[in-house]
């Protein structure tokens, strides 16, 4: 069931059919048994609801119409005529306003797994067929949920497969998609986040696992204190460079901001003499007795980035080859590596770089010196 709220009316579907009910004006308490109607431009049945722009979107298995308010006493909502289309939703907690606009995960008579958002009274695809094919992999999305927030100009259409542990995010102002994760136990999973409120200006998320509240922070680079790991890769050569020729890789550069170290390289460690009853020994002067004193380097003073790379699409990887992004200051540091090899059969490779220390990411770009041979 999903509920809305349209011009002092609450708006709600009955679950499995479809049927729209509404409240009394004014009074979300009280609905009269005999105020209810059919969405009948299509045969299925009503997925969800949602209120945009004082008009009630209904998305069916199949299709999608819109409603709008009238000066009926008997029943105050009516199909807009021609406001019809016939693309579907396949999970009504996937609905989701953003930039002036509805986004929601599709599905129709033909297929499923294709996400839109509204243009006018139908949909525009705006799912990538990479995105598609990702979707596809999952299984079940009929549990998808989506929530949308917007954050230094960018407008993010968050939407999360939990049978499939995965977060795709749309960001509406580049029209480009990324997966956004958490990090547990050395795998990737889901990002943490279920649900979203701004809250004096605040994007507060809630937890999908317990009843912890986050605030969105870009310069906090933790998920509630645990490691937070980044991951990025490409193909070496774009799409119509490739010539079929082995190529020698001599030295990639990573274009980031560097010099993003936390302060203070070095935490001393004090090693304090005890007995065998591990009390503590102590001198004269009641001073501590101590063994010996050991600088340990804290997580991120020297930001490391591990690059490997593939040879035969993404199935074996190389060995892992670190480089640092430069300690606090260090704005001039260039991170990248050298001897990077040589293609083999594809010609081609994938390059992959990754880091879990918690310091600022900003990647612009990579520059790959390579040279072609005669095979």
């Amino acid at each position: 069931m999903t509920v809305a709220y349209l011009d002092g009316y609450f708006v709600f579907n009955q679950p499995d059919s479809q049927i729209i009910w509404v409240s009394q004006l004014l009074d979300g308490t009280s609905v009269d048994p005999t105020e209810f109607r059919s969405a009948e431009g299509s045969p299925d049945g009503v997925v969800g609801i949602i209120a945009d722009h004082r008009q009630l979107w209904v998305f069916g298995t199949d299709s999608v119409e819109v409603w709008y308010v009238t000066a009926d006493l008997d029943f105050p909502l009516a199909p807009i005529q021609g406001a019809f289309n016939e693309i579907g939703c396949v999970s009504a907690y996937s609905i989701a306003k953003l930039d002036n606009g509805l986004f929601w995960l599709g599905t129709d008579a033909r297929g499923q797994g294709i996400v839109y958002r509204a243009n006018g009274y139908t949909g525009t695809r705006v799912s990538t067929h990479a995105i598609e094919y990702a979707i596809a992999q999952y299984g079940n999305i009929s549990d998808a949920i989506a929530y949308t927030y917007q954050q230094e100009g960018h407008a993010f259409y968050v939407l999360t497969f939990p049978s499939g542990n995965a977060t795709w995010v749309y960001d509406v102002s580049t029209q480009v998609w990324h997966e956004r994760a958490g990090f547990d136990a050395g795998q990737f999973m889901r990002h943490r986040s279920n649900c979203q409120c701004n809250f004096e200006g605040n994007i507060i998320v809630g937890d999908f696992e317990n009843g912890n509240l986050y605030r969105f922070d870009l310069d906090v680079y933790a998920d509630n204190g645990g490691v937070q790991k980044w991951l990025r890769s490409w193909r070496a050569l774009p799409p119509g460079e490739n010539n079929f020729k082995r190529t020698a890789h001599h030295t990639l550069q990573l274009n980031a901001e560097t010099g993003v170290g936390l302060n203070g390289l070095l935490n001393p460690e004090t090693i304090y003499l005890v007995t065998e009853d591990e009390d503590f020994l102590i001198t004269e002067n009641d001073d501590f007795l101590i063994a010996e004193q050991q600088a340990l380097a804290t997580q991120g003073a020297n930001p490391q980035v591990m690059l490997r790379w593939s040879d035969d699409g993404g199935h074996t990887w190389s060995n892992e080859h670190w480089a640092s992004m430069g300690q606090i200051g260090e704005y001039g540091y260039r991170t990248f590596w050298r001897r990077l090899g040589m293609t083999l059969k594809l010609r081609d490779r994938v390059y992959e770089v990754s880091g879990t220390d918690p310091v600022k990411i900003a990647i612009t770009g990579a520059e790959l010196v390579l040279s072609p041979t005669k095979s």
